[in-house]
């Protein structure tokens, strides 16, 4: 909510700085009026005094001087001050001496020969032979002194002012400008509320059209009028334009939600989203009726709480804090049917999760789909098993007849093919076992590194054939695990024999087990032809052959690796292959060293 805008304290900001700036003016100007004063009395002062001098006073002192003595010289200089008086402008408040150039003593006039005057800077320079002309604005006196003759025999022109005149112009000059400085804080007043007005009422609508655009109301028949062509008019039309875009955005936003609700509302899947603070934000009609909601108890649903009552595993601080960046899909039951939940965390554009999308699709007809085909794949193997056991039977009595050494041969390959589709027939059935859930673990404790040992000790002399190289470094700590020994031993053999089947003559072959708390990792990893990258992913689906060619003709089925991976799950471990075309092939099996069950 947009905070109220304070105009009376902008009006005063605005009437201050005025009324500071007419005032910093106006002294300014003060200043300079009464400084000029000051300077055009000192100059007119000293200016007279110099005109007077080179007029004729200075010839008739330096006469006086050099013609009389003593008394008659006093005299006659005490006459020449008479005379000069009114063009020295002597007054009450301005006196002129001829004094002694030896101790500043008063020669003339002589009715002022008892008193003194003070030896000021510009005595003291006449003194000294210069002329003494210096004159300071805070003084509170002017005087000038000349010197006249030779040493300290000479005499000195003395004139003194005591600025009367010139403080009496400045104090009615100064109470002149104090009362300007009044008046124009008044009238400076009056103007910068006018201004205030002028700058403020335009900010105080467009103001209060902020607070309806916060409010969500963008009708442009609220427009704010603008009345100037300055700044303020040009934001008021930019305030304005802003509006108008914002209006269309937004109606163009809503009616792209508006076809979105369409869409989402007419799906046969049922669709629920939640933010981040697990709150029901949307949900279809769809997912009403799949979980039979009213709406009474929609607002009190929490994500956490309602996947847990659906046993679906899954929470929202995984999405949150865990940066899960794919989909997550869980298979729940409702009532009867089968749904499959598709989990995809929404993010904003900085990449944040601001909140999980949830799609419900009804699976319960493809389940039962894939159980019928499951459930068909296990009666043909059935079928299949009994015809295929007699073949083998007849195929090993005529290899025995020894009249028939031509036909042995066409046996064997019968043998061999034989082996080959009871081998499929086998998997198919454990398979099947699998997928229905009739797959029983028997579990027992044994010793990993015996049968490691057992199983190199199997295969050495095929290993031999190919010259290849096998190294095994055993766990430090013996690994006994309690497990199902014949089905771990199917797991190792389909991964050896592979890795012997796929390494090149010559190759070598490395088996590493190692423990880590409670598991134990089993590494089988050779330098074989490898896996391509495209195929890497598919490699433990059912019937998926990298080379299908030789994989046929070498015996594969296709089955091996997932029926691996079932029997690894099936204990609650993890089979997973890494690789490099043409560089390696790397197998890790990790298997819980304590049965979960039993603990």
């Amino acid at each position: 909510m947009l905070k109220k805008f304070h105009f009376k304290k902008l009006q005063w900001k605005l009437v201050l700085m005025l009324v500071i700036l007419v005032t910093a003016v106006m002294l300014v100007v003060g200043v300079f009026l009464l400084t000029n004063i000051s300077n055009f009395y000192r100059d007119d002062f000293k200016n007279g005094i110099e005109q007077t001098l080179s007029e004729g006073l200075n010839a008739d002192i330096n006469a006086a001087v050099a013609d009389k003595e003593g008394d008659e010289r006093a005299e006659e200089l005490d006459s020449l001050l008479s005379s000069y008086s009114g063009r020295l402008g002597t007054s009450e408040t301005r006196s002129a001496f001829i004094l002694s150039a030896r101790d500043a003593s008063i020669v003339a006039p002589i009715s002022e020969r008892d008193s003194a005057v003070e030896k000021t800077p510009n005595i003291l320079a006449a003194m000294n032979g210069s002329v003494g002309s210096s004159i300071k604005i805070s003084d509170s006196f002017m005087d000038y002194a000349r010197p006249f003759g030779a040493g300290e025999d000479g005499f000195i022109l003395y004139i003194r002012d005591a600025k009367t005149s010139a403080n009496s112009l400045t104090r009615i000059m100064l109470s002149i400008i104090l009362r300007s400085i009044l008046i124009g804080i008044l009238v400076s007043l009056f103007l910068g509320f006018f201004i205030a007005k002028t700058i403020t009422s335009p900010i105080s609508k467009l103001t209060g059209r902020a607070r309806q655009f916060a409010d969500g109301d963008f009708d442009t028949s609220f427009a704010v009028e603008s009345r100037t062509k300055d700044e303020i008019g040009a934001l008021i039309e930019t305030f304005n334009y802003m509006g108008t875009v914002m209006s269309s955005a937004l109606g163009a936003l809503e009616s792209e939600k508006h076809k979105v609700e369409i869409i989402l509302e007419h799906i046969s899947s049922g669709v629920m989203a939640f933010n981040t603070e697990q709150e029901l934000i949307h949900i279809n009609s769809a997912a009403k009726q799949l979980f039979k909601f009213e709406d009474g108890a929609l607002s009190d649903l929490k994500f956490d709480d309602f996947f847990e009552t659906l046993g679906a595993n899954v929470y929202m601080a995984e999405f949150l804090y865990l940066e899960k960046s794919k989909n997550v899909t869980r298979d729940i039951s409702i009532r009867k049917m089968k749904v499959k939940a598709s989990f995809a965390p929404f993010k904003t554009d900085s990449g944040k999760t601001d909140g999980i999308v949830v799609v419900f699709e009804d699976v319960t007809e493809q389940v039962a789909l894939d159980t019928s085909r499951r459930n068909f794949v296990a009666e043909v193997s059935h079928e299949l098993k009994t015809p295929l056991t007699v073949i083998k039977t007849y195929a090993e009595t005529l290899q025995g007849i020894e009249e028939r050494d031509s036909m042995i041969p066409f046996i064997k390959t019968i043998e061999t093919e034989t082996d080959k589709m009871t081998n499929l027939v086998r998997n198919l059935l454990e398979l099947s076992r699998f997928d229905s859930n009739e797959f029983r673990l028997n579990k027992q404790p044994f010793s990993l590194d015996e049968m490691l040992l057992y199983l190199i000790q199997t295969y050495k002399m095929e290993m031999e054939k190919k010259h290849i190289t096998l190294s095994y470094i055993p766990s430090k700590i013996p690994a006994t695990i309690y497990a199902d020994k014949d089905a771990i031993e199917r797991v190792l053999r389909n991964i050896l024999s592979n890795a012997i089947k796929y390494t090149f003559e010559g190759g070598k072959i490395s088996i590493l087990t190692t423990r880590v708390l409670n598991e134990i990792y089993i590494k089988i990893e050779d330098n074989g032809k490898g896996i391509p990258q495209a195929d890497l992913g598919h490699v433990f689906e059912r019937f998926y052959r990298v080379d299908k060619s030789r994989a046929r003709n070498e015996g594969g089925t296709g089955l091996g690796l997932s029926i691996a991976k079932e029997i690894v799950n099936r204990h609650g471990g993890d089979i997973s292959i890494e690789s490099k075309l043409g560089r390696y092939t790397r197998v890790t099996i990790k298997i819980p060293l304590i049965d979960n069950d039993d603990k």
